[in-house]
C-alpha cells in the first residue's frame, strides 16, 4: 500500500485509487449540520479517485486534509477532507449523467432567482408560473 503522507496541500500531484481499495471500499461522505449551512459550507470527505480529482480542481474547494502514498519526492494523492460551498452541490444532473465524477460542479451555479428557467409569465386565466411549469403543463396536455 506505500508511505501514507498528509500533505500541507495540493500542487498538482497525480491522483490514484488506493492499491488495495476494492470499488465497493472506495467512499466519498457529503454532510453539512445546520451551521455549516448557514455559513454556506459543506464538508466532503473522499477516497475515491474521480471525486478526489474533481474537488481538488475546483476552485471553491478548501482542502483540510490531502493524504498521499509512495515517497515523499514523488507522492500520489489518494484522499482529501474539506469544505465546499453549498451552492457547488448538484444532486440530480441536467443531462441525465449517473458519473460520479460530475456530482461536483465545475462552477457555482446560479442562484434559483438567476436561473433562466425560472422566468415567469401570467397564463390566460391570469395565474402566474414560471418557464419550467409551462414546459411540464405542455409535455402533460401534448402526452409526453
Amino acid at each position: 500500500m506505500g508511505n501514507r503522507i498528509k500533505l500541507d496541500g495540493y500542487s498538482d500531484e497525480p491522483v490514484v485509487a488506493e492499491p488495495g481499495l476494492q470499488s465497493c471500499e472506495q467512499e466519498t461522505w457529503i454532510s453539512f449540520f445546520a451551521c455549516d449551512a448557514k455559513d454556506g459550507f459543506i464538508r466532503v470527505s473522499s477516497n475515491h479517485a474521480p471525486i478526489v480529482r474533481g474537488l481538488l480542481s475546483h476552485k471553491d474547494y478548501i482542502a483540510d486534509e490531502v493524504v498521499a502514498i509512495g515517497p515523499e519526492c514523488a507522492p500520489r494523492v489518494v484522499s482529501t477532507e474539506g469544505r465546499l460551498p453549498i451552492n457547488c452541490l448538484r444532486i440530480t444532473s441536467a443531462n441525465g449523467s449517473t458519473s460520479v465524477g460530475k456530482i461536483i460542479t465545475r462552477a457555482a451555479r446560479k442562484t434559483m432567482s438567476q436561473r433562466p428557467d425560472r422566468s415567469s409569465h401570467e397564463t390566460s386565466d391570469g395565474a402566474v408560473e414560471t418557464s419550467g411549469e409551462a414546459q411540464i403543463r405542455s409535455k402533460k396536455e401534448a402526452g409526453i
